[in-house]
């Protein structure tokens, strides 16, 4: 288990805005490592530490997307469904058009997870769209990992591998390495 948990994390930032970016970040972080019970946790501590104190919620799409990753890697597919359409309306509602993406990577996510094919093609279309109209284009790879997730699912194996190499390329052309060397790993 890691040192920092959602008790610790609270403890470490006085303000409880800090400690809903800290916290979020963290769960990311526990969520990527295959702590999966810890970022679960802190991310359901985030959400209601922002909710109680009405901080950071500008950034409650983000925080929704985060948990609805957690739910998901844990196995609980239709709890992240369900929290991530909770993300997007959020965003939606409160006009976080910066989270908007995010959300919308979580929903097509757990949508994929779900076998909501159709339903997943439409949130990344959006989840493209709507980073490109902030100019999020670090986004767009991870729009493409998707759509091959879903060519994938369809049986489309040369689409997949197609949009996987794409992805990776962007990802390099981006910086980001780690991302990259999973979608290699795949390929091989």
């Amino acid at each position: 288990m890691n040192q920092y948990t959602g008790d610790g994390i609270m403890a470490l930032f006085g303000a409880p805005i800090a400690r809903s970016g800290s916290g979020r970040a963290l769960a990311v972080c526990l969520c990527a490592s295959g702590e999966l019970a810890a970022a679960l946790e802190l991310a359901r501590q985030v959400l209601a530490e922002s909710r109680k104190h009405r901080v950071s919620l500008d950034s409650e799409p983000l925080s929704l997307a985060v948990l609805s990753a957690a739910q998901l890697a844990t196995g609980d597919v239709a709890a992240a469904c369900d929290t991530a359409r909770e993300a997007v309306a959020c965003a939606e509602r409160i006009q976080a058009g910066v989270h908007l993406p995010s959300a919308l990577h979580a929903l097509s996510r757990a949508l994929l997870a779900a076998g909501g094919l159709d339903d997943a093609g439409a949130a990344i279309d959006r989840m493209e769209q709507s980073a490109r109209s902030i100019g999020a284009l670090n986004l767009l790879p991870l729009a493409t990992w998707r759509r091959a997730e879903l060519a994938e699912l369809r049986g489309d194996a040369e689409e997949d591998a197609r949009l996987l190499a794409q992805a990776r390329a962007g990802f390099l052309a981006r910086g980001a390495e780690g991302h990259a060397r999973t979608l290699e790993r795949l390929l091989a």
